[in-house]
């Protein structure tokens, strides 16, 4: 029932019902060749935030794959979208954006069922300055909120940690995604070194 609800709640972002996986849907900046939908690679997109506000990720459905492989953006109906500043991560600042549903919104509650991570064009680049890039997105699957932070310690160049939420006995933590900077001015998925030797993963 639950899985049906939250369908229902992200009718106008993507064709959930025929998807297999149901979600989560990730587009991801550094996808490797072993991944494969849900995940998929995040399209380029550069605009100015203001764009951002008024639209939002619709997921392509995949009809050999019977999964979403990309997405496109619609203009925002039913939603709500909201965003600060994260950070700055290897020269650039990095916006949130979460999109919360009126359904959501009506009960008084501020969980986003879909976040996008943006970072600002460099400095040094006048035609760029005011235009952000999508560099993460995350939507559907059995979450009930999206949220990022900066992390302070979590990289020489800076990095953020988005995470989603998922209720049961009580509300928990059930999954975070960590994204950094890169030497050459991209942006890539990590695991922080304290987590990394908890787990017994090496360099």
């Amino acid at each position: 029932m639950k899985l049906v609800t939250i369908a229902a709640l992200l009718g106008s972002i993507a064709c959930f019902a025929h998807a297999d996986s149901g979600g989560p849907y990730e587009a991801v900046p550094d996808l490797n060749e072993n991944e494969k939908p849900p995940i998929f690679q995040i399209p380029a997109s550069k605009e100015p935030l203001r764009y951002y506000l008024k639209h939002m990720p619709k997921l392509n459905l995949n009809l050999k794959l019977n999964e979403p492989d990309s997405y496109a953006w619609d203009k925002i109906s039913g939603y709500h979208p909201s965003f600060r500043v994260l950070g700055h991560v290897r020269g650039r600042e990095l916006y949130e954006v979460r999109y919360v549903s009126d359904s959501r919104i009506d009960q008084g509650l501020d969980y986003a069922d879909a976040i996008v991570i943006l970072a600002r064009g460099f400095d040094t680049k006048p035609d760029e300055k005011n235009r952000l890039e999508a560099i993460y997105f995350s939507t559907g699957g059995t979450s009930f909120d999206r949220r990022a932070e900066y992390l302070l310690k979590g990289d020489k160049y800076g990095a953020v940690k988005i995470t989603d939420w998922w209720s049961g006995t009580g509300p928990g933590r059930w999954r975070s995604v960590y994204i950094r900077g890169t030497e050459e001015y991209t942006y890539e998925r990590f695991l922080p070194k304290k987590m990394k030797a908890e787990q017994g993963v090496g360099e």
